[in-house]
């Protein structure tokens, strides 16, 4: 770290700057920003991610450190590192109930990638009670809370009797599994397929969506689309083509809901920006461009 540091012309209590570990949000802020950026559609491609997530997470605490940026020692610890690991107690939230999961995991996963060339192995541990921790790889963890709610009847329908407010939790949960899917693409294209099918291509289910709340129903169809159309699922031809049908139906309903809004409304449009199209977020990444010009 030290000769790195040298390297760059950062020569300042250097014996400092070279054992920073911790670090975190600037200081009253709360976030990684990464899922906002997935949220808004504003990525390009995974550089773009990996500069929300230094921009938002490269604050280093300690002694002698009160939320300093450290973006040079964060990046660097980051690519140092070959694991990356998440523990939890709760038995109320899992890795689809929460978008900190995969933004923080993934983030460290998108920076590893984009300046190291390699894959972090990514690990979550599960505090079962009675001193017992049991620890899984991301993709099983994420394969097992699929199992647990998404892909389970039981969990299906106890959701569904929440009505409007279900349907938003639903919404979550897929939210969140565009964001692990973008981010380290941990579930594989037979299991987005089986989404697909179960929420939207089957006529129960989309009559529910449709009587319930119209706007989860959207947001869920266009995240699966968005996934093809970045690369991140490669669904089966039947699949994807009655996504695709179902997809014009519900914009259909939608816009004729719509009819006399006002304001702004973003509809079905999937408008991708960066940093690079909004002077004032350029602005806040200038910083930033730094590390990622002198990889």
């Amino acid at each position: 770290m030290e000769k790195y540091l040298l390297d760059i012309g950062q020569d300042k209590d250097i014996q400092r700057h070279a054992t920073m570990r911790i670090f975190g949000d600037k200081p009253g802020a709360y976030g990684a920003g990464v899922d906002l950026a997935l949220k808004a559609s504003a990525w390009k491609d995974e550089e773009d991610i990996a500069k929300v997530f230094v921009h938002f997470s490269s604050y280093a605490y300690g002694e002698n450190l009160n939320g300093d940026m450290a973006k040079y020692e964060f990046v660097k610890n980051i690519r140092d590192s070959q694991i990356s690991y998440q523990t939890s107690s709760s038995k109320r939230y899992n890795m689809l109930s929460s978008s900190f999961s995969s933004s923080v995991q993934g983030g460290f996963g998108i920076v590893k990638k984009c300046f190291d060339g390699s894959d972090l192995k990514e690990y979550y541990g599960r505090n079962e009670g009675e001193g017992k921790v049991k620890i899984s790889t991301t993709e099983e963890e994420l394969k097992a809370n699929m199992e647990d709610t998404l892909f389970n009847p039981l969990w299906k329908e106890g959701i569904k009797k929440k009505g409007y407010v279900g349907a938003a939790e639903f919404m979550n949960a897929i939210q969140n599994i565009f964001n692990w899917q973008c981010l380290s693409e941990n579930i594989n294209s037979n299991d987005i397929d089986k989404l697909v099918d179960i929420y939207i291509n089957d006529k129960d289910m989309l009559q529910w969506f449709e009587k319930n709340n119209k706007f989860a129903l959207e947001e869920i169809s266009r995240r699966f689309l968005e996934l093809h159309e970045r690369g991140k699922w490669n669904g089966r031809e039947e699949v994807l083509n009655s996504l695709k049908r179902n997809y014009i139906n519900i914009e259909g309903d939608m816009e004729e809901m719509l009819e006399n809004s006002t304001g702004e409304i973003q509809a079905g449009g999937i408008e991708v920006l960066n940093q690079n199209d909004i002077e004032s977020w350029k602005e806040n990444l200038s910083e930033i461009e730094e590390v990622f010009n002198n990889k």
